[in-house]
């Protein structure tokens, strides 16, 4: 067989693996972000298996899906609020990986707590646990107690996240269908979620990381 010939069989070979979804998901699964895009750069057939791999890959309603019945729902929610996620949630849905008993880290803009808190129990079925500078179980009079307390330094909450940017954080739990315990975190912040995710995950070490 000719060089020519060994070539076309050989391109043949690759383009009949990017049509297969079982290889190809495999192969791409191994791949770093920079690589799957150099990837897909190579042929017709790789750029649509990275394509739809990513698809299935970055589904955002799926991986909400672990803490909400509803996810395209508090997609609406979060667009109407401005309501960001950050944390270990979305170092997990970025990186394609799970950790164990993680929680949700829900950073709310100004004067829109109450609004998603009451979504999370009235929509979602989660119960107010508290928060971490409140005791009170009721979250409506936690709440209203937060927003008529006069605090200094513009009314933030300084404790162990180490930032002025935070005005309190409220905490919500259920149990899954499968009896796990599911945690979502709603931070109030001070001037609003993006300010406060880049003030408290950005350093030398640590960028912000963030999903709306």
């Amino acid at each position: 067989m000719s060089l020519q010939g060994k070539a076309i069989k050989q391109r043949t070979l690759l383009e009949s693996t990017f049509h297969n979804q079982i290889l190809y998901d495999g192969i791409i699964s191994c791949l770093s972000p920079v690589t799957r895009l150099a990837l897909a750069r190579t042929c017709t057939s790789s750029y649509t298996a990275v394509e739809e791999f990513n698809k299935r890959a970055f589904d955002i309603n799926r991986h909400l899906g672990q803490y909400f019945n509803k996810p395209t729902v508090f997609r609406t929610l979060q667009a109407r609020t401005g309501t960001l996620i950050s944390g270990s949630s979305a170092l997990q849905f970025l990186d394609r990986t799970h950790y164990p008993d993680s929680d949700l880290d829900l950073y709310v803009n100004p004067g829109h707590g109450r609004e998603v808190g009451q979504w999370l129990m009235e929509q979602e079925g989660y119960t107010f646990r508290g928060s971490r500078d409140l005791e009170d179980s009721d979250f409506e009079k936690a709440i209203k107690q937060d927003d008529d307390t006069v605090r200094e330094d513009t009314h933030a909450y300084q404790g162990s996240y180490g930032t002025k940017s935070i005005q309190s954080v409220f905490t919500f739990q259920k149990s899954s269908s499968n009896n796990k315990k599911l945690i979502v975190q709603l931070v109030l912040t001070v001037l609003s979620a993006f300010h406060t995710i880049a003030n408290v995950h950005s350093s030398e070490l640590h960028r912000p990381i963030f999903i709306n």
